[in-house]
């Protein structure tokens, strides 16, 4: 990413100084999920001057999405979150190098969608199966990742923590995870030398069909001040994670 002296990041500039600016300008991190989180994620990168960023989603834009997620407008809805995504990000960072990939990541796809290698990845993804499959594949190619637990059915932002999934105590997406990865054979506690949570410590609100506006019984009720803050929170690990660029031990591995 050319162009570290340009005034948009004069106030990064400011606070992390030219080398810091110009490592985050070398760096490159794929996010995964363009959601509620994720879209917050994705944005705060490119804001702070990361200078590649490969956008992974499958889906499109909905009108119950517009609560929650950033690339939801009215004007967007129908279009793929993926396209939406690249259009912002090259119209408030047009050096950054963005690459969008439409497709749902699994078991077989994980490891070729890590290639060429990210500094970090961000996961956002909603899906317990898609979700242990990334996080998994990361793990085995000894590459951080910072994996959004459960930011649904909470109202309080402040709650917001960062910290290894062990710390995760009462998100039930967070158990399913451990699960899965003990399942795939990784040591969860282990696992938090690469793996790197955000949570929230506040407990999840009773689930309801009370005025789902048609998203369904299984819909789960979200703000988002919670989940916007989740996404924030991601980047700003993942912000710190390219910038100390510490090797992690590979104990449990």
């Amino acid at each position: 990413m050319s162009g570290t002296n340009d005034d948009s990041l004069a106030r990064v500039r400011s606070l992390l100084g030219e080398v810091a600016l110009e490592r985050l300008a070398a760096a490159q991190v794929t996010v995964v999920g363009l959601g509620a989180v994720g879209s917050f994620a994705a944005e705060a990168l490119a804001r702070s001057g990361v200078g590649r960023l490969r956008l992974i989603d499958f889906d499109h834009v909905e009108p119950t999405n517009i609560n929650r997620q950033l690339y939801a407008l009215n004007s967007t809805v129908g279009q793929t979150k993926t396209q939406v995504a690249v259009n912002r990000i090259r119209d408030i960072a047009p050096a950054c190098r963005v690459e969008a990939v439409e497709t749902r990541i699994n078991n077989e796809n994980a490891l070729s969608l890590l290639t060429p290698r990210p500094g970090v990845v961000i996961d956002a993804i909603d899906s317990v199966c898609d979700k242990v499959a990334l996080v998994c594949a990361c793990l085995s190619q000894r590459i951080p990742v910072v994996s959004s637990m459960g930011a649904a059915r909470r109202r309080d932002p402040l709650a917001v923590r960062s910290g290894g999934i062990e710390e995760a105590t009462g998100c039930p997406l967070a158990k399913n995870v451990k699960r899965g990865l003990r399942k795939a054979g990784f040591d969860p506690l282990a696992a938090s030398n690469w793996l790197h949570c955000i949570f929230s410590v506040e407990p999840a609100a009773a689930m309801t069909s009370a005025g789902d506006g048609g998203c369904g019984p299984s819909a789960m009720g979200s703000l988002v001040c919670v989940t916007g803050v989740f996404g924030l929170v991601a980047a700003s690990e993942a912000l710190r994670l390219l910038l100390e660029a510490q090797s992690a031990p590979n104990a449990g591995i």
